[in-house]
């Protein structure tokens, strides 16, 4: 069995993790009871949130494909990410633990697919999110995790899976702490994806900021 990672593109963006695909709950603002955005469609407005954060600030997401055995023309998108400056994903305004430090970029939460649990994809999938925000001069990146017995009821990750990628608490809260990692600025071996994926889409340099975005501008053109 084979782990590929690749980045979400404009060509890719419909090769995601079935759940991703169909979630917008970090994506939409939460209404003012605090209850989930409803729409007709979420994995039309995926889609859409997907390309407006491609355009104004480059790559926001992660697929990893599994290939089986003797198959490498079918690969199955086994799990995805997302990450993006918290003014992409309003969904995390009213999460209790606070919100995300202004010098941060969130990382939303790791979707994979049930038939692949244990492959450790989601290590290796905020890996490459580690990698490629300390490349594009983000300080940090932070998330929200999930303690406890129960499933949670929203998209998170479990709060060991964060600590075991070393991120730290930055405010505690019962149920859903908020963790940070520090970008230590080197490449780590295990963040292995297409670099042919990030000069088409971030241009091959740094963007000019990643908290406020960079102006609209069209994908591959300098």
């Amino acid at each position: 069995m084979d782990v590929r990672v690749r980045a979400v593109t404009a060509g890719t963006a419909n090769s995601i993790e079935r759940t991703a695909a169909n979630s917008v709950f970090w994506e939409l603002p939460r209404n003012a009871d605090d209850s989930e955005a409803c729409c007709e469609d979420p994995a039309f407005d995926k889609q859409l949130w997907i390309q407006r954060v491609l355009m104004e600030w480059g790559i926001c997401g992660y697929t990893a494909f599994v290939h089986s055995s003797g198959n490498l023309t079918s690969p199955t998108a086994a799990a995805t990410t997302f990450f993006a400056p918290p003014n992409y994903l309003p969904g995390s305004a009213k999460m209790p633990s606070g919100s995300v430090s202004a010098d941060a970029v969130l990382l939303s939460t790791v979707y994979v697919a049930p038939a692949f649990n244990g492959l450790y994809l989601e290590h290796q999938l905020i890996d490459t999110v580690l990698t490629e925000t300390s490349r594009r001069g983000a300080k940090a990146v932070e998330a929200y995790g999930w303690v406890g017995a129960d499933e949670p009821t929203a998209p998170l990750m479990s709060a060991e899976i964060l600590l075991a990628s070393g991120f730290h608490v930055v405010q505690q809260h019962p149920h859903i702490p908020r963790y940070r990692k520090e970008n230590a600025g080197t490449r780590s071996v295990f963040a292995r994806f297409a670099e042919a994926d990030h000069d088409a889409v971030n241009q091959a340099r740094p963007l000019r900021t990643v908290l406020g975005g960079a102006k609209p501008r069209k994908v591959g053109v300098r």
